[in-house]
């Protein structure tokens, strides 16, 4: 089943076995997928005009409304004793397509330093931004980093992400994966 894009920027928490109780974190636009991939089994569904670009033509949510979003919602959890095991970065599209990418995760790991310092912030990924270096800063500053790439050679890697699958593979191992 499709789900609609989020119209919010903080969803959950959502409960999983492994990761436990995660506040979801949409840095994407309002009711709109951004992702540069087109994967089948997303549960957003098919990206409509998929971009291979880190856009600025559309109203991303600003790296302060992000930050307060947060903020708010940790605060709303403390208050009420409900249980919250990480922050994940994540939303309906790629995350670090966002254009303040790196200035977001340095503010959520702020926001968590000041209300819920021992809340790892991770972020899931498909890896195909990792080549920037501010996106690469931002994935830095974060605690846990699920980074992905579906098609690991550049003949099922779709063409409109113009990146060399080997470039990635290995900033993704030495620059941005684990903790």
């Amino acid at each position: 089943m499709t789900l609609a894009p989020l119209d919010r920027v903080c969803y959950g928490p959502v409960r999983s076995r492994r990761p436990g109780a995660s506040l979801g974190i949409n840095l994407l636009p309002s009711g709109m997928k951004i992702c540069n991939m087109n994967c089948a089994y997303c549960q957003y569904g098919w990206t409509l005009g998929a971009i291979g670009y880190r856009g600025h033509d559309v109203e991303w949510p600003t790296p302060q409304r992000v930050a307060t979003a947060a903020a708010d919602r940790l605060q709303r959890a403390a208050a009420s004793g409900e249980i919250v095991d990480r922050i994940t970065i994540a939303g309906h599209g790629e995350p670090t397509l966002h254009p303040d990418f790196e200035e977001i995760a340095e503010r959520l790991c702020a926001v968590r330093d000041r209300i819920a310092p021992t809340i790892p912030v991770a972020i899931l990924s498909n890896s195909t931004t990792c080549l920037y270096d501010d996106v690469r800063s931002g994935l830095h500053r974060l605690d846990e980093r699920c980074m992905k790439l579906d098609g690991g050679d550049p003949f099922t890697l779709p063409p409109s992400t113009a990146v060399d699958c080997r470039s990635m593979s290995s900033s993704t191992d030495s620059r941005s994966c684990g903790r």
